[in-house]
């Protein structure tokens, strides 16, 4: 009953952001929408609630079209508008069976973005388009020489929707956006959206958009670019549809395929770039995360700890580091075999990593050896928390069932003077005082 109510919403939805793109984004006299929204949306309903969804997409395409196909004879328009519905019910569906089949593991990656054009836009679009064409030239709505520009032009009205709401359903985050984020989008809102409405009387300012808008998504995350784009798009089709073109020509059908044309190449270098950003992002993470653990790496540790140590250079406000390994672990691979070993690793640092509070990082600096930085923290309370990790570990790692696996532990808190090579020689001299002392122990600076 629920999913009954949700999909019934979801036609009227359909049915509303339809209407609205009729009034908003028609040009006269052909009545040609240039952004179908509808489409975008369905293909995100199909991905969730499957064929069950498809005929609310149809009820919801013929209530919006019925009006604009009325010829006068009720029965020939119930026929030719029902043909158009049922098209705007195939394209969504299709879209989303050749996404999930080719490209929603990878639209995150630049790999993606073609199998995305193709089998997401350009295939269930085409498909569409000519069944509606067609349809529109036998139910004599529009001419035969109006076919192919009429294929050409939906096809742009249906992927352009896809292109600015798929990516704002794939991307979107429920993180609340930071102060200088709020920042970045206000000062690009002031600068994007009169640039589009001033480009109108200046035309020349049009061509600037994809440099400001690029500008923008080099310094947000994708469902930010994403949702500015849609509204960017809205704004220059909408004002386009109550003025002059800005691609003005004596053929309006042609200045309209020109205007279409800037905005889908616009939609698609953002989009595309956003993708490129997303890939780099990830190397970068890639490239400071251990591939075992998915915790911090030694490369990552170098760049943090030079941080703290500047910063408490600036402030005095002291740091403290802790370094462990795992007891015996050398036996453990040896005797279980070095993939028991990776489960070990994998088990404890998980374990580690949700004993610490957001502001401490868990470094895996090698072999069975982390460090945990502790900042803003004295070496007193760090080496309670410390005691907290040894204990969690000998009673939770369960992995070797004859066997407890134990951590032996050094910790130091940064003096004055200190090096990152200091501080490591420091806390590593620590730890080897309590592997030799017995292990499974903390050996601190407060016992020297």
């Amino acid at each position: 009953m629920k999913k009954l109510v949700v999909l019934s919403i979801f036609g009227v939805m359909y049915y509303l952001v339809a209407i609205y793109g009729m009034v908003i984004f028609s040009f006269q006299p052909s009545n040609i929408t240039l952004l179908w929204l509808p489409f975008a949306l369905a293909v995100v309903f199909v991905h969730h609630f499957g064929i069950k969804s498809l005929p609310f997409i149809f009820m919801g395409s013929f209530f919006a079209n019925f009006s604009g196909m009325n010829n006068g004879d009720l029965s020939l328009t119930i026929i030719y508008t029902s043909i158009s519905a049922t098209a705007d019910t195939i394209a969504p569906y299709l879209s989303s069976l050749l996404l999930k089949r080719f490209v929603d593991d990878k639209f995150d990656s630049i790999k993606g973005f073609l199998p995305f054009i193709l089998y997401g836009v350009v295939i269930p679009t085409f498909v569409s388009s000519v069944i509606i064409s067609i349809n529109l030239f036998i139910g004599n709505y529009i001419s035969s020489e109006k076919i192919l520009s009429y294929i050409i032009l939906l096809m742009f009205a249906d992927g352009l929707g896809l292109f600015l709401i798929y990516p704002i359903y794939k991307y979107f985050s429920k993180s609340p956006l930071s102060f200088d984020e709020i920042k970045t989008v206000l000062v690009f809102a002031v600068i994007i959206f009169p640039t589009v409405y001033l480009s109108f009387h200046y035309h020349f300012l049009v061509f600037l958009l994809p440099t400001i808008i690029l500008l923008f998504a080099f310094r947000m995350r994708g469902d930010i670019v994403a949702f500015t784009l849609l509204l960017v798009v809205m704004e220059l089709i909408a004002l386009s549809a109550r003025n002059e073109n800005i691609f003005y020509d004596k053929n309006n059908e042609e200045s309209l395929l020109m205007l279409m044309s800037f905005i889908s190449s616009l939609v698609i270098v953002v989009i595309g770039i956003t993708q490129h950003q997303r890939d780099l992002l990830k190397h970068q993470i890639g490239s400071l995360t251990d591939a075992l653990t998915q915790t911090k790496n030694r490369l990552s540790y170098k760049e943090i700890i030079e941080k703290q140590i500047d910063y408490f250079n600036q402030t005095q406000i002291p740091f403290s580091i802790l370094l462990f390994d795992i007891d015996d672990f050398k036996l453990v691979n040896d005797t279980y075999s070095h993939r028991v070993g990776d489960i070990v690793l994998v088990e404890l640092s998980s374990l580690i990593q949700e004993n610490i509070r957001n502001s401490d990082s868990l470094f895996r600096m090698g072999g069975e050896e982390f460090v945990v930085l502790f900042p803003n923290t004295s070496l007193k309370i760090a080496v309670e928390i410390a005691e907290k990790l040894r204990t969690l570990v000998e009673k939770n790692i369960h992995t070797l069932t004859e066997k407890a696996i134990t951590i032996s532990i050094g910790i130091t808190q940064i003096s004055e003077n200190d090096t990152e090579d200091s501080l490591y020689r420091r806390v590593d001299k620590l730890l080897y005082v309590s592997k030799r002392t017995g292990k499974n122990k903390i050996t601190s600076d407060l016992e020297e």
